[in-house]
Parts: C-alpha cells; sequence; structure tokens
C-alpha cells in the first residue's frame, strides 16, 4: 500500500506529495515534513535537489530503531 509505505524505494509518494505542493507555495512559502531514516535519505536529498529545491534539517529525533528527521522544503 503507497499509502503506507511510500512507494518501491520508500519516498515516491512524499515527493508526489512535495511536487504538488510546491505549485501551490506563495513566495516565502514553507513544506515541514517528518522524514524517516528508514528510506534512503540521500535519494531523497537528490530527489530535492533536482526538483530545484532547497532543504535543510531543523531537527532529529533518535528512536529505537530509526532516526526522524524535520526538514524544511522551500522553493530557490
Amino acid at each position: 500500500d503507497t499509502a503506507i509505505y511510500g512507494g518501491k524505494e520508500g519516498f515516491e509518494t512524499t515527493l508526489k506529495f512535495i511536487r504538488e505542493s510546491t505549485n501551490l507555495l506563495n513566495n516565502h512559502g514553507k513544506i515541514l515534513m517528518v522524514v524517516s531514516s528508514l528510506i534512503p535519505v540521500k535519494e531523497f536529498e537528490l530527489e530535492l535537489e533536482r526538483l530545484r529545491l532547497m532543504f535543510k534539517i531543523l531537527d532529529v529525533k533518535k528512536l529505537f530503531f530509526e532516526e526522524l528527521f524535520i526538514y524544511e522544503i522551500k522553493q530557490k
């Protein structure tokens, strides 16, 4: 179920949301997103760069079996 697992690589559903959402942002708009280390985080970041988006990690929470990253994503 892609709604639960995010797609084949684990983040395709997330990227679809980001692609559709960035078109709705005004000049100073931002997307805040929680991303799990259970997906290939570096590949996720490369996809954000390919979409010409700026991002930074605002915080990290280490849990028993994963890390959660809070991303701030915005247009360049």
